[in-house]
């Protein structure tokens, strides 16, 4: 199985680029590689090239509590009229059209994240994070929201 983080983003130097956590929790519980477009900066046929007839979960990551400002979700619906077997999973996937429930952040809490899959010299801070100076690359983020106390049914 093949965990895509497809990419949304407009080449920016300001710009952070986060390790797809979710991919790398997804990769454990599927025995799956990560595919991670957006830190190869990859187009959505580029993306399409890359994946070919392997069946994939496509990933949509976003940090924020609204599905409609989720942008991975229209790249997800270009590379899903030409893939032939896929799912989506993450944070906002539940605007789709066919739903088959994947494991949430409660199944795969008690997983270890496949950290050997993801190379984090990819990955790098905003610039206004790294004012004084510090390095930007080799970036990773904490996310708090496994366990969240709030009952968002979106999520």
């Amino acid at each position: 199985m093949l965990i895509v983080n497809p990419n949304h983003k407009n080449p920016s130097p300001s710009s952070a680029i986060e390790a797809p956590i979710w991919c790398a929790y997804l990769a454990r519980k599927y025995h799956g590689t990560i595919l991670d477009a957006e830190a190869e900066g990859l187009t959505v046929d580029e993306t399409l090239e890359r994946i070919g007839r392997e069946p994939s979960i496509l990933v949509a990551m976003g940090a924020n509590p609204s599905a409609s400002s989720t942008p991975k979700m229209g790249v997800i619906n270009k590379l899903t009229k030409n893939l032939h077997f896929y799912h989506i999973a993450g944070l906002h996937p539940t605007v789709g059209r066919r739903r088959r429930r994947l494991p949430g952040a409660e199944q795969l809490c008690g997983l270890t994240p496949k950290w050997d899959s993801i190379d984090f010299s990819k990955y790098k801070a905003h610039n206004w994070q790294c004012l004084d100076g510090s390095d930007r690359w080799n970036y990773g983020v904490m996310y708090t929201s496994f366990g969240c106390p709030f009952n968002c049914s979106y999520c």
